[in-house]
């Protein structure tokens, strides 16, 4: 049963690293594609910060959950090498 536990904390681990990877690519994409926005719509000012998004809490939750997968999966470990 611990390799079951063991197994879906290295899942919540990976849910953490690929929601913090793709928050980093939006972040670095938008303004790219607010720019395109922009010159296709031709009107304004083009301001960069209009397009950033603030991902601060996504972020810190999935640094949680990479801490607590890892947590879990030292747990599980240790409990199956004991048994």
């Amino acid at each position: 049963m611990n390799k079951i536990g063991f197994l879906f904390s290295g899942i919540i681990s990976l849910i953490g690293l690929i929601t913090i990877i793709l928050t980093k690519v939006v972040q670095l994409v938008m303004p790219y594609i607010g720019r395109a926005a922009f010159q296709a719509a031709a009107a304004g000012i083009y301001i960069p910060e209009n397009y950033n998004i603030n991902f601060s809490f996504i972020q810190n939750s999935s640094i949680f959950l990479i801490i607590l997968g890892i947590v879990l999966s030292m747990f599980f470990y240790r409990s199956e090498s004991n048994n």
